[in-house]
């Protein structure tokens, strides 16, 4: 059972990167009306980098939280020749290379035997993607 418990957050993590950075990839401030899930308009977050983090946990039905437990971090870089060395942080203007690396903790569903087994209680669940951003017009938020 706790198998599954963690291999559906790992998938569900790899799921949200995909939903996340494809809306940082189109440079939008808010979030598509078909990606709200009922969600008023008012609760939206209102900026690209803001809406990136809240789509992470939006797109997995809640098994992936906000919180303490969730970081997602955007590095870009002008071009993929540049990938190697340190980029800037943030999800990048039109046309850059950028990166996603959303890391969760996801606690034990069978507390302290799955503590007991592995020392800790719970797995840190990672995932990257890397992505060429659509050319937008850079606006700030």
């Amino acid at each position: 059972m706790e198998a599954a418990w963690q291999l559906a957050t790992s998938i569900a993590l790899d799921h949200a990167a995909l939903r996340s950075s494809r809306f940082g990839a189109i440079g939008a401030d808010s979030i598509p009306a078909f990606q709200r899930g009922g969600t008023a308009p008012t609760d939206l977050p209102t900026c690209r980098s803001t809406g990136i983090a809240w789509l992470v946990s939006a797109s997995t039905g809640g098994l992936i939280r906000s919180g303490a437990n969730l970081t997602v971090t955007t590095e870009a870089w002008s071009n993929l020749g540049t990938i190697a060395g340190n980029g800037t942080a943030g999800a990048g203007n039109g046309g850059q290379i950028t990166s996603y690396v959303i890391s969760y903790r996801q606690t034990f569903i069978t507390g302290a035997v799955a503590a007991s087994l592995w020392g800790s209680d719970g797995f840190t669940h990672q995932t990257t993607i890397v992505i060429k951003n659509e050319p937008f017009e850079n606006a700030t938020c």
